[in-house]
């Protein structure tokens, strides 16, 4: 009994030390297996990191062309004379969503297939304006069309009318010269102080005063209205005879101020009627040829001339 008691003790030690290097071995593969799986855990989760950072830029760059391609719709649609306040609207909230993806650290897989669903919907509804903006090609090219029409017509329509004023004027400016008054028969007198007249050349002594007679010639196209009638009786030299104390005074003609010898208003009639005017001058006549001039208001209606001696 004595004998045994060593090797049983040694066996148990055997045992034992056994046991612990197991415990040992296991300890060390729990430790490595625990270590590995970590290690797949920090992979995966540092690939779907990855994954989401990726999905993320994508995303942006998604909606930063949705708002270059809103930014072209908005301005071509406001050339065109569209409404573009429902793309203004989508703009802010392009906008937003763009800050909101930039400033959220909490983002998932089912957050980016969310945000894809809105993209995927700015882009339908940017595609429904690009037929809008079809329309509104085609109504401005319509309208454009109807403008150049309208311009084309209204063009011809005052081109018409130029044509119509114009002869319109050129009618008005014939009755006006066809209804101007005319003095047909006229005669220059000499009366001596015994009232005998003289009809052709005059010494001074034949004049104690001038008579100058005429007839208004007929003129269906003249309207009946009161008329001013002006003589006009030049010396030799040009000068107009007047006596600003009797029936002498200025008129106009063509902007230009003119002395008249003597002045009568009639009511023109048609009928051919006879004018006589008479002038007495205090001084003798100058030696020569005279003139005499008739004016009906503003224009020429006769003349005449007289010799003195």
């Amino acid at each position: 009994m004595a004998n045994s008691t060593p090797k049983g003790r040694k066996k148990s030690r055997n045992l034992s030390g056994a046991i612990m290097v197991s415990i040992i071995i296991i300890l060390l593969i729990a430790i490595g297996v625990k270590f590995y799986v970590d290690y797949q855990e920090d992979q995966a989760a540092a690939a779907y990191n990855q994954s989401i950072e990726e999905e993320l830029v994508e995303k942006d760059n998604e909606l930063a062309r949705l708002r270059v391609d809103l930014d072209l719709k908005i301005e071509e649609i406001k050339k065109l004379g569209g409404d573009v306040a429902d793309l203004e609207l989508l703009k802010a909230q392009l906008e937003a969503e763009r800050r909101k993806l930039l400033r959220d650290e909490s983002r998932n897989k089912e957050q980016l297939q969310a945000l894809e669903e809105k993209i995927e919907g700015y882009a339908t509804r940017l595609r429904e304006k690009d037929r809008e903006i079809e329309q509104l090609r085609e109504t401005n090219e319509q309208l454009l069309t109807e403008n150049t029409t309208l311009k084309d017509q209204a063009n011809r329509l005052q081109d018409t009318l130029t044509v119509i004023a114009r002869t319109n004027e050129e009618m008005q400016a014939k009755i006006s010269v066809a209804g101007r008054l005319r003095a047909e028969n006229v005669r220059v007198l000499a009366i001596n102080k015994r009232e005998r007249e003289r009809e052709t050349e005059f010494r001074n002594w034949h004049i104690d005063h001038l008579k100058i007679t005429f007839n208004i010639a007929e003129n269906s196209v003249a309207p009946r209205k009161a008329e001013d009638i002006y003589l006009r009786v030049l010396s030799p030299s040009g000068d107009v005879l007047y006596d600003v104390a009797t029936t002498s005074g200025t008129f106009m003609v063509n902007g230009r101020e003119l002395f008249y010898t003597a002045k009568q208003t009639i009511l023109f009639d048609n009928t051919r009627q006879r004018l006589s005017f008479e002038y007495q001058q205090p001084n003798d006549y100058d030696k020569g040829e005279h003139t005499v001039e008739i004016y009906c208001d503003t224009y020429l209606i006769g003349t005449s001339t007289f010799m003195v001696k």
